[in-house]
């Protein structure tokens, strides 16, 4: 059955016409410098998308959609669609044409982010249906980055940056975020969180990044990565950190603020914190007079108890790592340390009585799983570092970093144990075959590189 059959022939016409030179040229196209067989090859082009319907017809105003998609104006029906938009507007009275301006109508409003307010068509849109980043920044009054990483993280905008788009040609349903935009529209930001809190920037940074402060972008780490944070969760915050407090007028030496136990303690603001906020602590006071985190007062002495008895040292100090990493060079590990290899940790240094800094011991293993040193070799081999050197070069075994610039020699272990496993007897060092590898019928190398 032919679509058009219960249309007059006159809106058919029309219409198949507007949709072909829709489907043909630009939406601004002068019409006025159409010729007749343009006009012509417009009809038929137009009639063979409606006369199979409105899948056809959406088909093509989607495609149409796509290439608006790749510009950086005004987004709307009449500059997307063209002249058959354009059609069904100047006819808004004609009822022949109710059942294009329907099917257009219903399509724009669910594939644009048309404002409310606006006439589609002859119809008042009573409410959003289409969101981008750009009218989700605009209503919710959150940075547009910040929304762009929470559609990230929702997957909405999974690839469609890669192809070029831009924040106002992002779109998602806005009933999938609206929740979400109303959340923002009340929240806070951290400077406001920090003037209603009285924490700091630094140990509010940690409890954000430690999960005690869930902020609605779902956002972590960096103290002004455009976080943002309901008010609930901010007083929930507050009365984890005050519960269980006594009032105190006069403290003792000993009972301090969070601040200054951390400096007794040689802790860090996430040890201290997070005592507090699991109740661990068996003492917490609350200055009288004071609401806010100033007025936070612990026992010092309980805390550093706490901390260094719980301090398993773990990390290594530059000495520590020679001995770990057999052929460290003292000078190499400032290097390694540079280019991301090597790992630093702040520990308690229990002997010192302080913060120190210290090569984490999962790096440094790492490190050791993945290189050998010419140093280890030798031991290994009881051969001197210049035979072993000579035999891995034989096996086409290089330097794995420059020994120059970091002032000793490593080799990929995979490599080394792959040439082992090959041949048992690969560190019988004979001085004449390694000189010329290809003299002997029984050079035990010839199988290598």
């Amino acid at each position: 059955m032919n679509w058009l059959d219960d249309v007059p022939l006159y809106a058919a016409i029309g219409f198949c016409e507007a949709l072909g030179v829709s489907a043909l040229h630009p939406p601004k196209v002068k019409t006025s410098l159409l010729t007749e067989p343009q006009w012509a090859e417009a009809a038929d082009k137009g009639y063979a998308i409606a006369h199979a319907g409105p899948d056809a017809i959406c088909a093509l105003l989607d495609n149409l959609n796509n290439l608006q998609s790749k510009t950086r104006g005004f987004w709307g029906p009449r500059d997307t669609y063209g002249l058959v938009y354009g059609l069904l507007q100047k006819t808004g009275a004609d009822p022949a044409y109710e059942k294009f301006r329907q099917l257009v109508r219903e399509f724009a409003i669910k594939t644009m982010p048309i404002e409310p307010g606006a006439d589609v068509l002859g119809v008042i849109i009573q409410e959003r249906v289409v969101h981008t980043i750009r009218t989700a920044s605009r209503d919710s009054g959150a940075h547009a980055l910040t929304i762009r990483k929470l559609f990230e993280k929702r997957g909405i905008t999974e690839g469609r940056y890669e192809s070029g788009l831009q924040d106002h040609r992002v779109t998602v349903e806005a009933s999938d975020i609206q929740e979400m935009v109303e959340a923002l529209k009340q929240a806070l930001s951290t400077p406001q969180v920090e003037l209603m809190t009285g924490i700091p920037r630094i140990p509010l940074k940690v409890l954000i990044a430690d999960g005690h402060l869930p902020t609605i972008t779902g956002s972590t780490g960096k103290a002004y990565a455009k976080h943002r944070f309901s008010e609930i969760e901010v007083q929930r915050l507050m009365e984890r950190l005050f519960e269980g407090t006594v009032s105190v007028t006069n403290p003792e030496e000993r009972q301090v603020s969070v601040q200054r136990a951390r400096n007794i303690a040689c802790a860090s603001n996430s040890q201290i914190l997070s005592l507090i906020m699991d109740g661990k602590l068996k003492w917490k006071g609350r200055l009288v007079g004071t609401s806010d985190y100033a007025g936070l007062l612990v026992d010092a002495d309980e805390i550093t108890r706490i901390v260094r008895s719980d301090v398993q040292k773990n990390g290594l100090t530059k000495l520590e790592l020679k001995k770990f990493i057999p052929g460290m060079g003292r000078d190499s590990i400032a290097r390694f340390i540079r280019d991301g290899l090597l790992e630093t940790v702040e520990e308690f240094n229990p002997e010192a009585r302080r913060m120190s800094t210290v090569i984490s011991r999962s790096s440094a293993q790492k490190f050791l799983d993945t290189y050998v040193s010419l140093g280890e070799l030798s031991q290994k081999s009881g051969l001197h570092h210049k035979q072993v050197r000579k035999l891995l070069r034989t096996a086409k075994i290089e330097a794995a970093f420059d020994p120059d610039e970091y002032q000793s020699f490593f080799y990929q272990r995979e490599q080394v144990d792959e040439v082992q496993n090959i041949d048992p007897n690969f560190w019988q060092y004979e001085n004449a075959q390694v000189q010329n590898p290809a003299k002997g019928a029984n050079c035990n190398l010839s199988h290598v590189g």
